[in-house]
């Protein structure tokens, strides 16, 4: 009886050995290898998030302030150039507020290459250098007016991706007119406003037309990446 008590005390012992310290030092070690390769995958796959651009990653992000000054400048005097060759070209209409508009192909073409904001601010940029060199102060309102509401039909246009670059154009060129028109009967007289707004609708109808061909026309012509000095 002691001898079968003895020896079921020394195999139970024998047993109970892989379930000691030895089996709970081995687990910590696994779990850590285990956890080392999920932080080692997790990182790596954070890694490339980061280092992959996402789909709606623009270029315009990366221009510097300098280049994107230097950027605005240059649209600017374009618009101003535009400007001035307008006063060479005899209107086609002796009707107040009727010209061809080149330099909103200019802010066109900054609403399809760069967005919406930097087509704000050049379109600022235009009426008040335009104004105080060719033009007055009353004129300056109501280039301003009808330049807002032009900026905003055009940018919801771009922003839409209905429209190409000439029906943008038509659009703008009669809200143009119409921000021009809401200006006049406001600051002067509503009869004057009604009276105008048939020939001023034709007017926008057809530079806007032949704005939209040449903004088309230097779009096609520069590529998206000269914008932002990428070859």
């Amino acid at each position: 009886m002691a001898t079968m008590k003895f020896t079921r005390d020394i195999s139970g012992i024998g047993e109970s050995e892989p379930k000691g310290p030895r089996a709970h030092e081995n687990t910590p070690i696994a779990d850590a290898q285990n956890s080392s390769e999920t932080g080692m995958g997790a990182s790596a796959a954070k890694g490339s998030s980061i280092e992959t651009p996402s789909a709606g990653f623009s270029p315009a992000a990366t221009l510097s302030p300098g280049r994107r000054a230097a950027l605005y400048g240059v649209l600017t005097a374009a618009a101003l150039v535009c400007g001035y060759l307008e006063l060479l070209i005899p209107a086609p209409s002796t009707v107040p507020g009727v010209k061809l508009g080149l330099g909103n192909a200019v802010v066109l073409i900054a609403l399809e290459r760069l967005g919406a904001k930097p087509g704000l601010y050049l379109m600022f940029a235009k009426v008040l250098a335009s104004s105080l060199l060719f033009a007055n102060l009353q004129m300056m309102v109501f280039s301003l007016a009808g330049g807002l509401l032009s900026w905003a039909v055009m940018a919801l246009a771009v922003r839409s991706g209905a429209f190409s670059p000439i029906a943008t154009s038509v659009l703008g060129g009669i809200a143009h007119n119409a921000g021009q028109l809401l200006a006049v009967a406001a600051l002067l007289s509503t009869q004057i406003a009604l009276v105008n707004a048939p020939i001023l609708a034709i007017a926008g109808t057809l530079c806007g037309l032949a704005v939209g061909v040449v903004a088309q026309l230097v779009l096609r012509a520069i590529p998206q990446e000269a914008f932002y000095g990428q070859h």
